[in-house]
């Protein structure tokens, strides 16, 4: 004979068991810089090793918070966003030259520079590629944009000390407010 009670909490157990998140919550600290966001959307200041960038509130953070560090992943409506120390993941270092322009001021802008489109030098794959210098509060990282089959790629990033911000967006307004993101970061003065 089948215990009802023992079937319910083989039952229970199986629906809330399992592996625990791998997401740890975050404090909410409101990015300090003017004019990003707004009263309807707010951004967050995201805590990087050695610097710090905004995103949109709305953007969940994927990972654990170590040492008042935040998650390496951001999850944005078109797709991931990651930061990290190092060369970033997608080659873009080097074999390609640089064209734009130098860029100062706040994160109002809203792109570094004209996206990369059909106009563009395309490479063998039918890609096109912009590298654009930037410079905020006396930081100089440079901002890759990569136009592939309709998707944009785009990382700021340095050499020394090596750190990255890296993000993909499917259209085109997804890619300017990736743009914003990526002009929102401030190193540390200790690293600058």
């Amino acid at each position: 004979m089948k215990n009802p009670l023992l079937g319910l909490i083989v039952v229970l157990g199986a629906a809330c068991g399992g592996r625990p998140s791998d997401v740890t919550p975050t404090a909410f600290v409101p990015c300090a810089l003017p004019g990003v966001g707004s009263a309807d959307a707010a951004w967050r200041q995201v805590r990087a090793s050695g610097f710090t960038f905004c995103v949109p509130a709305s953007w969940p953070a994927r990972g654990q918070t170590r040492d008042s560090i935040d998650p390496r992943r951001w999850d944005a409506e078109d797709g991931p966003l990651t930061w990290g120390l190092g060369p970033p993941p997608f080659e873009i270092t080097t074999g390609y030259s640089v064209v734009g322009v130098v860029v100062q001021g706040t994160a109002t802008m809203s792109a570094v520079a004209p996206l990369p489109g059909p106009a563009s030098t395309r490479d063998a794959r039918g890609c096109s590629r912009k590298n654009t210098p930037v410079t905020m509060e006396d930081s100089v990282f440079m901002i890759t944009q990569v136009l592939c089959r309709g998707t944009w790629t785009m990382t700021a990033w340095r050499p020394a000390p090596a750190v990255y911000v890296q993000g993909v967006a499917h259209d085109i307004r997804e890619a300017e407010r990736l743009l914003i993101v990526l002009q929102t970061i401030r190193f540390s003065p200790a690293r600058r």
